[in-house]
Order: C-alpha cells, then structure tokens, then sequence
C-alpha cells in the first residue's frame, strides 16, 4: 500500500521500484492524461492483494462507502499503464477512443531514474544502484486504488 501526496504514476512507479515488480494496468482517463497520471490529487490509496482476497477488499470498501476500482495486476519486469477513455491521448488527438499511447518502462529503469534523477540533473555522477529491483515472482495480484 502506499498513501503520500504524489502524482499517482510517480507513486506506482514508486511501487514497482520497492517491490522490485511491475505491474500492468489500465487507466481511464476522462480529462487530461498529465492531470490523471501526475496531478497531486488528495485521497488516492493505491492497494494491491491477492487475486483470492479481492471479493473481501470490496466489500470492506462498500461498507465503508469507498470507491474502488480494479486496475490490473501486479507482476512482471515492466510497468505498463495502459490510457483509455476520452481524455486518453488518441482521443484527445482525434485517433478514436481506442487509441492511447501507453506508459511502458522497465522497473530496473525506473529505479534507476529515481536514484540518478536528480544528480544526473546537477551533472554529478550517478549511481548504479537497482534498489528493490531484484529478482522477483512473476505473481498476477490485482492492483486495487480507491478515490475518494
């Protein structure tokens, strides 16, 4: 689970880096990708279980009258954010709706990234460091935000 006050692809970016796997994940987008993908929105969770403990998340969400939507799963080396709806970027290009450029990174990058972001930036020496990324279970557990 990670709950902080960051763009909701920096923190399932965040996500993968620690966990050290990816995710596949699909994304709707009703305004703006940038707005959905790193507005610092309030109240977003993001959760992930097991594919056997979804039902029980749900209901502990609908008896706490909290929205929740199922994303996609957790798994894999990559994490890969796939836009849909109308303000995904092919319907904002006027490609269709069904068209959307999708994010699509490996997690030793992201790590990466995060480690040499910002003195690669100041032109200082980076680092060579894959933090979580390590070899990790291809495991498919949905991953679970709520809004609210």
């Amino acid at each position: 689970m990670f709950e902080e006050p960051a763009a909701f692809a920096v923190a399932l970016a965040e996500c993968a880096i620690w966990s050290g796997r990816g995710a596949r994940l699909r994304l709707g987008v009703p305004s703006s990708p940038a707005v959905e993908l790193f507005g610092e929105s309030p109240s977003r969770v993001i959760v992930t279980c097991r594919p056997s403990d979804l039902a029980a998340l749900e209901a502990i969400a609908r008896s706490a009258v909290l929205p929740l939507a199922n994303l996609g799963t957790v798994g894999g080396r990559r994490l890969v954010i796939e836009l849909t709806g109308e303000g995904a970027t092919g319907a904002a290009e006027e490609r269709g709706s069904r068209v959307a450029d999708a994010v699509d990174a490996s997690v030793a990058d992201l790590a990466h990234a995060w480690a040499n972001g910002l003195s690669r930036a100041l032109g200082q020496a980076t680092l060579d460091l894959p933090l979580g990324v390590a070899a990790a279970p291809e495991p498919a557990a949905p991953l679970v935000p709520g809004e609210g």
